[in-house]
């Protein structure tokens, strides 16, 4: 069995950068700098597959980041195939839905539960991601209108501190 292989998904990375600069309270724990989007050109997705992974780079791999200046903390991962298919909107809603699990706390990552991500099902379905027909675009046009009240990773202090302004 070969080793996964990837490339950057540039389009991804400036929805990511895009969707930083456009909902800033809603992402305010992402640093657009630290997050690379990858695809994975060499496998295709099996019916078990996420359409998404994401994760925080850590110990040797983080090492060897630092070692040659590459400032990314937290990856994430899809594969080409799937990426070539999805409309715009669906591209959209999974990096959101993919930058919301980054923590404030570098190396760290916020759990999927549903509690966490009620800011996203605030506005679409639990199986938004199923065709991603009808979604918003995040990127065009107006801005989607989020409940800040609903983001992930908020604790009663934070609000108190004025990260709800």
């Amino acid at each position: 069995m070969s080793e996964k292989t990837y490339s950057v998904i540039d389009e991804g990375q400036k929805i990511v950068k895009k969707l930083c600069e456009i909902y800033p309270s809603v992402l305010w724990q992402v640093n657009p700098e630290l997050v690379a989007v990858l695809g994975i050109e060499n496998k295709e997705p099996t019916k078990r597959s996420k359409d998404f992974t994401v994760r925080s780079v850590k110990n040797a791999e983080k090492a060897i980041f630092i070692m040659n200046k590459v400032r990314t903390r937290f990856i994430i991962e899809t594969y080409w195939t799937n990426w070539n298919t999805w409309n715009s909107p669906r591209k959209e809603w999974t990096i959101l839905n993919a930058l919301l699990r980054v923590s404030r706390d570098e190396g760290k990552l916020i759990p999927p539960d549903c509690v966490d991500f009620r800011i996203l099902l605030d506005k679409v379905s639990f199986d938004w991601d199923a065709e991603g027909v009808g979604l918003p675009s995040l990127t065009g046009g107006a801005p989607v209108e989020f409940d800040l009240d609903l983001r992930p990773g908020l604790d009663e202090d934070d609000l108190e501190d004025g990260e709800n302004d």
